[in-house]
């Protein structure tokens, strides 16, 4: 039985929230005084992977379309790096969009294995 597009609309919403979540606590000086910005390369280069694999791991078995997801993510991830951050950011949004493919194919390839036994 598929899921409501409603109740599947929440996986990208909670991943939405939580990069904007993120960018606002490892990007400001809110909750950490950070002077060499080393949290704020802890969320370029080890969170946002994780958020963006796990995104296209989730969205493949929601059987949800992983353009959609990704735009939709992608597009907050940019608000956020644009807000907090410069413009040279966004050359790590190429690296996230893989992680995000990855996830889903790697996703696909268990699902494919496990419907042929």
């Amino acid at each position: 039985m598929k899921k409501s597009t409603f109740s599947n609309f929440y996986l990208t919403l909670f991943s939405s929230i939580l990069i904007l979540f993120i960018g606002f606590i490892f990007f400001t000086d809110v909750i950490f005084h950070q002077e060499d910005h080393l949290y704020s390369l802890i969320a370029l280069l080890i969170i946002f992977p994780i958020i963006f694999f796990l995104q296209g791991v989730l969205t493949k078995v929601a059987d949800r379309s992983i353009f959609i997801d990704l735009i939709t993510i992608s597009i907050i991830l940019i608000i956020t790096i644009l807000i907090w951050l410069n413009s040279s950011a966004l050359g790590y949004l190429v690296l996230y969009v893989l992680f995000g493919f990855l996830g889903y194919g790697i996703m696909h390839i268990f699902k494919k294995k496990k419907k042929d036994k």
